[in-house]
């Protein structure tokens, strides 16, 4: 029974791939040779509450038994030989894998010695991926589970521990506390209480840690001060896109504050009105349902409330933002890139940009069962592309002509339904955005070397916190897997188990390149944990979180 269930998806994997191709061939043409589109998955996906959990309906899903539960891989289909043929190894990188920190080669930066301040803030996140959801992914696409380009030389990588001002990271405590991965959050201790993006994003934004649920607000109620009013006080521009919606914590934490994070509509006014933010992209959009199908206008949590809505609809904000509502606008702006900036001309893109992309909820995970991707929706790698490119250039004073911005920037983009995935335990469609994402990571990485340096602009990606828990299928009698996922190679997915079907306090992945990457390792470490790094193959330092928010911002240790 299981074999047929893994058929019936790897089938519908491999249908789909034709579609993306076909979809997106035209856009990567005249983005990157080494950009090159991904594939698709099938679920039938809905909201189901304000913790951002989403159900996927499998359509056989009454086979998969508790015994086997989360379990996924190892099938192969003909279709998947029809997988892209993409690698993530940049022209002339080096293909070892990347050298990681260890003990004897920390380097501690003297107290006399000047921090590395970017000019540039690149912060590319896969909202609920671990180190199971990068390396299952890495492996499919490449053949190796460490096998993608910024797994490489000369990038930097750690591990971050991603807990909540009421928790801790305790290698010995957590690794106990692993077997109770599914017990439901009421049952347990609050220090064992997972993560959520809220607080995980105020973490990164702010270099603060505070309470679940609240975004931009310190676990004393105070207003917490972010990384983009930080870069607006220096001049600098600033940005947020998403694969999913527009006002979802992680992106809502740039810039927003609310005690709850179940006040979207709120968050999104204070993102849109409020000035801190020169681009907003996401899902989210009123008229449209999750297939990309018009409908009569639903006001949903984390998007624009009615009121907002039809003032925006109405071009009330005309003067002082470009809204798109198409892939294709999205495109257009992807494309204009610096080189081709005419000063003499008129704007060649937006001053400011808020763009919803035609669905309710993501740009492709909620899609029903069985539907090739959405044509309508730009991928995550477009809208980072365009808001590069607005991001670029800054206002002349007194006028609404455009100049190279010299101020810097600041620009999150998230591939923000990884997390519905993982919380489905749907290692297909994990993959499936994982992909997309990493489209994304390459094309922002492009951008930067053409039309910036690795001297100004860091560049880093992470994940704000684990989901599922992915390791390898069989486990030991205190619950810990005895392995790491079983790798099969490029265009099979591994053999792979989820053991949780929320968020965990597991060891997230970072990879850092560009001016102050190094800090990552050499200064902030916090703590060893052997057996994440027996399991991940690296040597198991991890930092804070917070720590992130200092590298970004120049701060000292």
């Amino acid at each position: 029974m299981k074999s047929s269930f893994l058929n019936q998806r790897f089938s519908c994997l491999g249908f789909l791939l034709l579609g993306i191709l076909f979809i997106t061939g035209p856009f990567l043409s005249g983005c990157s040779s080494k950009v090159k589109e991904m594939f698709s998955a099938c679920s039938d996906v809905q909201q189901e509450d304000e913790d951002e959990i989403i159900v996927i309906d499998l359509a056989a899903s009454s086979e998969n038994t508790e015994e086997n539960e989360g379990e996924f891989g190892g099938g192969e289909s003909e279709n998947l030989k029809e997988i892209v043929e993409r690698s993530f190894e940049k022209d002339g990188a080096e293909t070892a894998l990347m050298e990681n920190s260890s003990a004897d080669k920390v380097v501690l930066k003297s107290q006399n010695a000047e921090i590395p301040q970017p000019e540039n803030v690149i912060l590319m996140i896969a909202d609920g991926a671990g180190f199971g959801a990068f390396y299952c992914a890495a492996d499919f696409l490449t053949g190796s589970p460490q096998g993608l380009f910024y797994q490489q030389k000369p990038w930097c990588m750690t591990s971050v521990a991603t807990f909540h001002k009421k928790s801790f990271y305790d290698v010995q405590k957590d690794w106990a506390d692993f077997k109770n991965l599914r017990v439901p959050f009421y049952e347990k201790e609050p220090a064992f209480i997972p993560p959520d993006s809220a607080s995980t994003g105020t973490a990164l934004m702010t270099g603060i840690k505070t309470r679940n649920g609240r975004v931009g607000i310190g676990p004393n109620d105070e207003r917490l001060e972010t990384i983009t009013e930080l870069f607006r006080k220096k001049g600098g521009r600033t940005g947020a896109v998403t694969s999913f919606q527009i006002a979802s914590a992680t992106m809502a934490a740039t810039a927003a504050h609310d005690p709850e994070r179940k006040n979207g509509q709120k968050l999104f006014a204070e993102m849109f009105l409020d000035g801190n933010l020169d681009v907003i992209i996401g899902a989210g959009h009123p008229e449209f349902n999750d297939d990309g199908q018009r409908r009569e206008a639903v006001f949903e949590k984390y998007g624009p409330s009615e009121e907002l809505w039809g003032k925006i609809r109405a071009g009330f904000f005309s003067e002082q933002w470009t809204f798109a509502e198409s892939r294709e606008s999205i495109q257009a702006i992807a494309e204009r890139t610096p080189d081709r900036f005419e000063v003499s001309g008129a704007p060649h893109v937006p001053l400011r940009l808020l763009a919803l992309a035609p669905t309710a909820n993501s740009f492709q995970c909620h899609r029903k069962a069985g539907s090739p991707l959405l044509a309508s929706s730009p991928t995550l790698a477009q809208t980072a592309l365009a808001a590069l490119n607005i991001l670029a250039f800054t206002p002349q004073k007194g006028n609404d002509s455009l100049r190279p911005n010299t101020g810097g920037f600041f620009l999150l983009v998230e591939g923000g339904a990884v997390d519905a995935a993982n919380d489905a335990n749907d290692l297909v469609r994990c993959v499936e955005e994982m992909a997309d994402f990493n489209q994304a990571v390459a094309a922002v990485c492009d951008w930067v070397e053409k039309y910036s340096s690795w001297e100004k602009t860091l560049v880093i990606v992470t994940a704000d916190h684990d989901n599922g828990a992915i390791y390898g299928p069989e486990a030991g009698a205190d619950g810990i897997p005895k392995t790491a996922p079983i790798y099969q190679g490029k265009g099979i997915l591994p053999v792979a188990k989820y053991y949780s079907d929320d968020h965990t306090k597991q060891l997230v992945p970072i990879y850092a390149r560009g001016i102050g990457a190094e800090r990552l390792v050499h200064e902030f470490t916090d703590g060893i944990d052997e057996k994440m790094g027996t399991f991940w193959n690296y040597d198991g330092r991890f930092i804070d979180n917070t720590a992130v928010f200092k590298v970004m911002t120049g701060q000292k240790q």
